[in-house]
């Protein structure tokens, strides 16, 4: 695990369940690695997933929340929310957010972790969701050759 992973994020939800798997999630972070100038290297995405769960009779409300919420979230720029939805659970979401590169990720967790407006926001978020998300950071893996 990396010194800033889902350890770090724990301030998302208390007894949430927080793991790393590295992966990739599409060609763009490695399109750019390999159209690198040799000797540079390209930024690389970094991927939250957070698998939710909302709770029963409360989907409408969560995503006119979501309309409000994603436009602040994505507010620093070098944020991509992205909201999956599972085709045979109408409550059950993956929460996708991808930052540009680490810079990005490690800006927004200090932003989760101290910024006040967004600690609000999240509370509002959590009161939504009918049990704690699962966490997941992903990272662009070396394709071996």
């Amino acid at each position: 695990m990396t010194a800033l992973g889902p350890q770090s994020l724990p301030h998302l939800q208390k007894g949430t369940q927080a793991t790393e798997r590295p992966g990739a999630l599409g060609a763009r972070g490695t399109m750019a690695a390999m159209e690198a100038p040799l000797g540079k290297t390209a930024p690389c995405p970094v991927y939250l997933h957070l698998r939710i769960r909302v709770k029963e009779d409360r989907r409408d409300e969560f995503l006119s929340f979501l309309k409000e919420a994603v436009p602040f979230y994505e507010a620093p720029g070098g944020i991509r929310f992205r909201l999956l939805t599972n085709s045979t659970d109408p409550e059950r979401f993956i929460e996708e957010i991808e930052y540009a590169d680490e810079h990005a990720y490690q800006s927004d967790d200090e932003r989760v972790r101290f910024d006040p407006a967004m600690k609000q926001m999240l509370e509002r978020w959590r009161s939504l969701l009918a049990e704690a998300p699962v966490i997941e950071v992903y990272r662009i893996a070396p394709t071996p050759r």
